[in-house]
């Protein structure tokens, strides 16, 4: 049950948990606590009939550089991956012939603008590009079989409770039937003879913090499903891999316990750093950031990190 004061955390803008398997408290406050208000607050004098041209001025430089929507924070592989669940949504949900919806995401797949602060971006997009149809056949096999038993196909809905031990709820987006998501996998340009590197469908769900956090994605709705078995469906263009508790142990239910439960424990520590926390300074200044990791950041949100982190420290 969801507390009736949560005045620690709202105060702060924050309002929710969500699989924060390969983030820090540090990445967490400042999108959630510092960034999302600010560019919130930026819009509205944007829209306001009241504020001044030089007002509104200072606040798209604030859009420009941490709304992601502006700033660039998005690849190719993201790209990729957002066009072949739309293909895959169209026919399955939508029964659209899938052509027809093939050439819908490849329009959604042209449109998208390289970053250029990210290497190969531009090369990356032009071989997804070529990859996506390919990508989105294997895609609706793989989701065709996860589903098998199902009466209707149930696309991307949100679930939303209170994981046992935390205060503030939880939320999740299963990409498919509240228990499974697919994850697209890209060749991606490479120092290497073919000039690529090939894209690798996992049998196990360890060794990378990426499939651990992919665990730790179902774990989350598994945890708010009444337990159904999840699934993780890995598509790429040659081929896909469904991974259920029936041919991968991690996703087994003790496992699946284990990662509820490391996430309940990083939750809490969340909620006790807002108890305490009286304004935004106390919230951050004592994280330290390590920039190094935000590696696939806009550089100039970094930078504005940085400058943020340095007036708490000066």
């Amino acid at each position: 049950m969801i507390e009736a004061d949560v005045s620690w955390a709202s105060r702060h803008s924050y309002y929710h948990h969500s699989n924060y398997r390969r983030r820090s408290k540090t990445d967490i406050f400042f999108e959630k606590c510092y960034v999302r208000p600010l560019v919130n607050d930026a819009w509205t004098v944007i829209k306001s009939n009241e504020a001044t041209p030089e007002q509104k001025a200072d606040c798209w430089n604030y859009i420009k550089i941490l709304d992601k929507k502006q700033n660039g924070d998005d690849n190719a592989a993201m790209m990729a991956g957002r066009v072949v669940q739309a293909i895959c949504d169209m026919v399955l949900l939508d029964n659209m012939d899938i052509s027809q919806a093939t050439a819908a995401g490849m329009e959604q797949a042209m449109a998208y603008e390289p970053n250029t602060w990210l290497k190969n971006d531009k090369e990356n997009k032009d071989m997804q590009v070529d990859h996506i149809p390919d990508i989105a056949k294997n895609a609706i096999v793989g989701l065709k079989e996860a589903m098998h038993k199902a009466n209707r196909y149930i696309g991307e809905q949100e679930l939303f409770g209170v994981l046992p031990g935390n205060k503030l709820p939880y939320s999740t987006l299963p990409d498919y039937d509240v228990r499974g998501d697919l994850k697209v996998k890209t060749y991606t340009i490479a120092n290497t003879k073919s000039g690529y590197k090939r894209a690798s469908l996992p049998t196990k769900l360890r060794g990378s913090p990426w499939l651990e956090n992919n665990l730790s994605q179902v774990a989350g709705m598994w945890a708010l499903n009444n337990h159904k078995p999840p699934f993780l469906l890995y598509a790429s263009k040659d081929d896909y891999r469904l991974l259920t508790a029936e041919n991968c142990d991690c996703l087994h239910e003790d496992n699946l316990r284990l990662y509820v439960s490391d996430a309940v424990a990083k939750n809490m520590a969340i909620e006790l750093k807002l108890q305490k926390s009286n304004n935004l300074k106390e919230l951050l200044a004592d994280e330290l950031p390590d920039f190094h990791d935000w590696f696939r950041k806009p550089p100039e949100y970094i930078k504005h990190a940085e400058e943020l982190w340095r007036s708490y420290h000066g």
